[in-house]
């Protein structure tokens, strides 16, 4: 960030922002969530895993299709109404696909408690993506394209990587099987719209945005977002180590509730405290961080921090939704959600324009973590 907005404008960024609120709707159709099945079943002695893993991966494939027959039909719409390039949304369908099967091996690392491995897997794509973006955007003049051919071609290096640790290691069998398939999907599929509305929740803002004001506004929101969803990223992170832990305590005959509580809460307050040293920083030292143009994303961060602070324990909470298989259930908070999300940002983008997003984005995390914790508590 702090080499692409000096090289790109608010407005090239924009674009790119758009483009990522795309990967992000599509990534939630692509695979039909039967990756989170497999972690489902992972300490279930009654499924293959091979063959199971297998499954997911092969629904994935077909389900890639039906998203690219998506594409071909509102291509032209989607690029007239945003502006982007029709190139960049099958190239983002690319990414999202190839970024599914990756997830597998990282995944597995996951599972297996293998968190060097993890650790050393997942900085490398990071490193190795920005370093792509840098030499695309900066040497090449590729401007925004830069950001976009850089993802693909880091995510082929990992795909090709992915392949081969999961042949080397026998993870996968050879066919899918019928029987996995269908549970799979019966617990994939009612989760399409909590993970689809769940996307739209911390995207609609950028949609609206994108609809009611300047490609260069949304640029700006974008690296404030980016800045404050560091803290999403933290989130992400725990939650990665966190819900194979809390599966296998809930699997387990002497399953500790306090300690479940306990460390729920003990999660929250981490995220809030990260919150506010992100947004102290910030405020301190953007001005050195970022090109001059978009300095005005300080007053987004903060906003954006604490927001995914608090949708740290609507994650943490709706896990035991999941683990009892009331994924409907979820599905229908997080779409009333999204709703009312709607509602929020078209008042307060009106009233305050930018900050008014970040505001919205708060209020709409809060509203959902309340009534998801309300039901999750009466469940459990």
């Amino acid at each position: 960030m702090p080499i692409l907005t000096r090289y790109l404008s608010p407005g090239q960024y924009g674009m790119i922002s758009i483009y990522g609120v795309f990967v992000g709707i599509i990534g939630v159709i692509i695979g039909f969530s039967t990756i989170t099945a497999f972690i489902k079943i992972y300490f279930d002695r009654d499924y293959d895993r091979k063959a199971y893993l297998s499954t997911s991966i092969f629904i994935s494939f077909m389900s890639v299709i039906i998203v690219f027959v998506m594409v071909f039909f509102s291509a032209n719409f989607i690029s007239r109404t945003y502006g982007i390039p029709i190139s960049w949304l099958y190239a983002g369908v690319v990414f999202v696909f190839f970024n599914n099967i990756i997830s597998v091996q990282t995944l597995l690392f996951r599972m297996k408690e293998k968190i060097f491995s993890f650790g050393v897997f997942e900085l490398s794509r990071i490193i190795i993506q920005a370093l792509f973006s840098i030499y695309l955007v900066v040497y090449l003049g590729y401007g925004e394209n830069g950001p976009i051919i850089s993802g693909i071609l880091s995510s082929i290096i990992f795909l090709v990587v992915t392949i081969i640790l999961l042949f080397k290691n026998k993870s996968v069998s050879a066919l899918p099987k019928k029987i996995y398939i269908n549970h799979a999907l019966k617990f994939g599929l009612p989760l399409i719209p909590h993970t689809l509305f769940g996307a739209l929740s911390t995207t609609v803002d950028k949609i609206i945005i994108a609809s009611l004001l300047k490609k260069e506004e949304l640029g700006i929101y974008a690296v404030g977002f980016a800045i404050g969803a560091l803290i999403k990223s933290i989130e992400g992170s725990i939650y990665l180590a966190y819900q194979p832990w809390f599966f296998k305590e809930m699997s387990s005959d002497h399953c500790d509730n306090n300690k479940i509580v306990r460390l729920s809460y003990l999660i929250v307050a981490f995220l809030l405290v990260c919150s506010l040293a992100i947004s102290l920083i910030s405020k301190a030292f953007l001005h050195y961080y970022i090109g001059e143009e978009f300095i005005t994303a300080i007053r987004i961060i903060p906003w954006v921090a604490f927001s995914f602070a608090i949708n740290g324990m609507y994650t943490v909470v709706n896990q035991v939704l999941m683990y009892k298989e009331k994924t409907g259930i979820i599905s229908i908070v997080t779409a009333l959600s999204v709703g009312v999300g709607v509602l929020f940002n078209y008042y307060f983008i009106d009233m305050n324009g930018l900050i008014g997003a970040a505001q919205a984005l708060l209020l709409l995390m809060t509203v959902r973590t309340i009534t998801m914790w309300i039901y999750s508590n009466n469940l459990h």
